[in-house]
């Protein structure tokens, strides 16, 4: 019997200034619940959350960061080891909302272009935000964001693409394996030493 527990496994950190909402979107998408009052993470914390998608189980270990600048040298040390850095700010706050561009060129000093870079506006169930959707869009047509996608969520009410989030992580990891897996196609109808094939399959 096989004793295989997920058949990709995706290593996430969330960062961004503290009280964005990374501990409450990483507990929505693991235990699909919301903690309206919880205790500021201290360090670093991780929870771990599986989903199917086309058939492949996806296993997402989310390492939650503090924004605590006390404890950057703990971020640091995780932001070399993921694949994912997702990047969480308060659309109520429009300070956090600025100082996303640090957090970005902060995580690409530790990766080229082979990480995944995913930006979060949370709390969109507010009825005030300080951030608009102009602010955004300008922001994503930058050249550093080149790459970057971005969702607007929200941790309290889960119809806000939470979701929607990790079915995008999983799918891009799925499909970007199974096109590693198939076989390459190399045009050999050049070689003048092989006047009948037109191919190889490797």
């Amino acid at each position: 019997m096989s004793t295989k527990r997920h058949d990709h496994l995706i290593k996430a950190i969330m960062i961004g200034e503290s009280g964005v909402g990374k501990t409450a979107l990483a507990t929505r998408f693991a235990y699909q619940r919301f903690i309206q009052h919880h205790v500021m993470t201290f360090g670093i914390d991780m929870v771990i959350a599986t989903l199917d998608y086309q058939g492949q189980r996806v296993q997402f270990n989310i390492w939650d960061s503090t924004g605590d600048i006390r404890f950057e040298t703990i971020t640091d040390i995780y932001l070399k080891t993921v694949e994912t850095i997702i990047i969480v700010f308060d659309l109520s706050n429009h300070e956090t909302f600025t100082k996303v561009p640090n957090w970005l060129n902060r995580a690409k000093s530790y990766h080229a272009s082979n990480a995944n870079y995913i930006i979060l506006g949370n709390k969109a169930d507010k009825t005030f935000r300080e951030v608009s959707d102009d602010e955004i869009e300008e922001m994503m047509t930058q050249p550093e964001f080149e790459g970057v996608t971005y969702f607007t969520v929200s941790a309290k009410n889960n119809d806000h693409n939470v979701d929607q989030v990790f079915q995008a992580m999983a799918k891009t990891r799925v499909e970007t394996i199974t096109i590693q897996d198939q076989p390459k196609i190399i045009d050999a109808s050049i070689d003048p030493l092989c006047d009948k094939c037109h191919c190889v399959v490797l």
